[in-house]
């Protein structure tokens, strides 16, 4: 399909209507979005949105092969509207040790020497049991499988974190900053108030994002990776 933009043009006598073609040689772009819930089990999700461009004359780019693969799997296609297509896959783990990476692979456009970009997204994951006891009064640990910048060639442009803790009738504690996840975070335990005691749960929940872009590709790939990671905390008494 060629795609067509229309200008109007009015003069005085009459309207006038010109095609215009839109610029040729327009390089493919890929982006996709690795989503990851994990509680008691781990939900993963991949949302993707490829732009196939144009070729020397203005039309869509075409494909050599248009699947996207999540680990191996072929996601759902959303849709094709004017070269441009959508994608999803979902899927729920229930036996641990979950992957703290996923294989991605995008479509291969005409053009691309018959290569597709593929690469291992990282995942922030929860390290600890989804529940785990704190004693009163101590500093409340958490840890997770980090962020790291580069993977690969997968370059970090940005990231950011934000953990909330609650409970019934006791103040929310939130924490945030604009860094890369790191592998342990320590609560001290003044942040969480006088509230808090043994008997307490706590619901934890750990957020994070973080934006890569794919270097050396045959087409420019951005991916960014998000968690949702939760705990809960009981609060027991010291040891007499």
């Amino acid at each position: 399909m060629r795609r067509i933009v229309l200008l109007a043009l009015v003069g005085a006598a009459c309207g006038e209507v010109d095609l215009v073609a839109p610029p040729a040689n327009v390089p493919p772009t890929f982006s996709a979005q690795l989503s990851t819930n994990q509680d008691a089990e781990l939900r993963t999700s991949l949302t993707a949105f490829f732009d196939a461009g144009s070729d020397a004359e203005g039309y869509d780019r075409a494909l050599l092969d248009s699947a996207v693969l999540l680990d191996g799997v072929e996601t759902f296609r959303e849709g094709r509207t004017q070269g441009q297509i959508f994608y999803f896959l979902s899927a729920t783990l229930t036996e641990a040790p979950f992957p703290a990476a996923a294989a991605v692979r995008g479509p291969i456009p005409e053009g691309s020497s018959g290569v597709a970009p593929s690469m291992s997204v990282p995942r922030a994951l929860r390290v600890d049991p989804f529940e785990i006891e704190v004693v009163e009064g101590t500093t409340v640990g958490l840890n997770v499988v980090a962020l790291p910048d580069t993977v690969g060639e997968l370059v970090g442009r940005f990231g950011f974190w934000t953990l909330l803790i609650q409970g019934e009738s006791v103040p929310t504690l939130n924490l945030d900053a604009p860094r890369s996840v790191p592998a342990r975070f320590e609560i001290p335990w003044s942040l969480l108030g006088n509230a808090v005691k043994a008997g307490t749960v706590l619901t934890a929940t750990l957020n994070t994002n973080r934006q890569y872009e794919l270097l050396n590709a045959p087409y420019r790939t951005f991916v960014s990776t998000s968690s949702s990671l939760t705990w809960k905390i009981t609060v027991v008494a010291p040891s007499p």
